[in-house]
């Protein structure tokens, strides 16, 4: 009976092999070097994507002399870039961004972040009346439902006015929205994702380790205090993607004046966090080894980026495409 049992294992095996292989070939086996993506601000905000490598995503080399890699020919600005892997395809990687039009965020994928393909505008907001601005675009793929999130900061005429007094620009008084696909394509329409009582912009969600005591999600929110003048980075949580989010009185960027565009990834055992101190032209970057748990630590003095680099994406690479890109 024992040896019928090892030859009924060893069938089973040789009969899902292939697929073990198949599926062995198709995770995403990026190593540990970093490719950072970014704009620069001002009369600079039409470049369009500039990229910078890392081996320890601290100290960054900009690639191809700084000059820009993408442009996608239309918008009235290239701003906020955000780098996605295919959950379905790990080598594949789309990226997101603000085209500075009222209604619309850009989307295009790569492989080698030097060629792209199915580079397209998404009139996400198409439908909402009195809508000024989409911001700051974040995908997100929900291993849950299997369907793409897209979250976005909008200022809708009429809406939240009790915060519309805080700012005479139009476009100050953002909250957060989302949307959901099953294939980029055909989005659902858009949906508010929160309200805290105070203008958003933009904000990173992240998936917490599993039985987290705070919740699944983490969610990084700007703060708008005083639009233009002060702003700062909190932590929300939640059990769901798409709220409602708890959002605590930890502020992690309080030491800085301006700060938004927060991104995060996990590096040997830290998780850290890139924030735009847009105010003072640089990145600032901190790390903690318990998400949500831990003290948040200030790196940023012995970091280095790309000098004036904006509310970039951080996302780890192959060697083999790093040394391409490194050249």
């Amino acid at each position: 009976m024992n040896k019928l049992k090892i030859y009924l294992t060893i069938a089973v095996m040789l009969l899902f092999c292939p697929f073990l292989v198949l599926y062995a070939q198709s995770a995403d086996t990026s190593d540990d070097y970093f490719l950072f993506g970014y704009f620069y601000g001002y009369e600079r905000q039409n470049e369009g994507l500039h990229l910078a490598v890392s081996e320890d995503g601290l100290h960054w080399v900009p690639v191809k002399n700084d000059s820009s890699i993408f442009h996608p020919g239309f918008g009235t600005f290239f701003r906020d870039p955000m780098f996605k892997r295919d959950p379905k395809n790990p080598d594949l990687i789309h990226m997101v961004w603000s085209t500075g039009n009222n209604d619309s965020f850009g989307i295009s994928s790569t492989y080698d972040f030097l060629n792209w393909s199915d580079t397209r505008e998404v009139h996400i907001n198409k439908d909402v009346p009195g809508v000024h601005n989409t911001w700051a675009p974040e995908l997100f793929w929900d291993e849950d439902t299997q369907q793409w999130m897209v979250y976005w900061g909008s200022s809708i005429q009429g809406r939240f006015v009790e915060t519309s007094k805080l700012s005479p620009n139009p476009r100050a008084n953002n909250r957060m929205y989302y949307s959901l696909s099953n294939d980029l394509e055909n989005w659902s329409q858009p949906v508010l994702l929160q309200d805290f009582g105070f203008p958003s912009v933009d904000c990173y969600i992240y998936r917490l380790p599993d039985n987290h005591p705070k919740g699944k999600y983490i969610e990084f929110v700007k703060h708008i205090v005083h639009p233009g003048k002060l702003a700062t980075i909190r932590e929300a949580y939640s059990y769901g993607l798409t709220g409602p989010y708890n959002l605590t009185d930890n502020y992690i960027t309080s030491k800085y004046k301006f700060s938004e565009g927060p991104n995060l990834i996990k590096i040997g055992g830290y998780y850290y966090l890139y924030v735009d101190l847009s105010r003072e032209h640089r990145m600032a970057v901190f790390r903690t080894k318990e998400i949500g748990m831990g003290e948040w630590e200030d790196l940023t003095d012995t970091a280095s980026f790309p000098d004036e680099a904006k509310h970039g994406s951080v996302i780890r690479i192959s060697k083999d495409l790093y040394d391409k890109l490194n050249k």
